[in-house]
């Protein structure tokens, strides 16, 4: 299908082509066409129906595109991870901020809390002597 007539071979070309096959078969011998036509590519192989010269030069092109596609790739994940990094450097430090300012927080409301414990004992007796008094 591929080399003969020009059309990419997808599961559901093959599926409707053969009218027998599962999805899912179709979807691992697709897989599996790639891998190998890959495999050839990398290793040279001569491309089936093509004079071996054309053959070589569209194998190293390929290998060549793939390993730029590679480099491209691996460069552009290198820039988001820095870019994540970037991000998450602030978010870290405002996040130690947060926990510090909880903690604070929670100390100063066991302050606040122990404090009017204290004024309402002292306003406690203070009423009870004006009472006895």
């Amino acid at each position: 299908m591929f080399f003969e007539y020009q059309e990419l071979p997808t599961a559901n070309a093959i599926r409707n082509l053969l009218k027998q096959r599962s999805l899912t078969t179709c979807v691992s011998e697709v897989r599996m066409f790639w891998d190998a036509l890959r495999q050839q590519v990398q290793d040279g192989q001569t491309l089936a129906g093509l004079p071996e010269a054309l053959s070589r030069e569209i194998s190293q092109g390929v290998n060549r595109m793939w390993r730029l596609a590679l480099e491209h790739a691996q460069g552009g994940l290198q820039l988001e991870q820095q870019a994540a990094m970037d991000v998450m450097t602030p978010l870290s430090r405002l996040s130690i901020r947060m926990a510090e300012l909880e903690a604070e927080r929670d100390r100063l409301k066991a302050q606040l809390a122990d404090r009017i414990g204290e004024k309402s004992r002292i306003d406690g007796d203070s009423r009870r002597k004006e009472k006895s008094a």
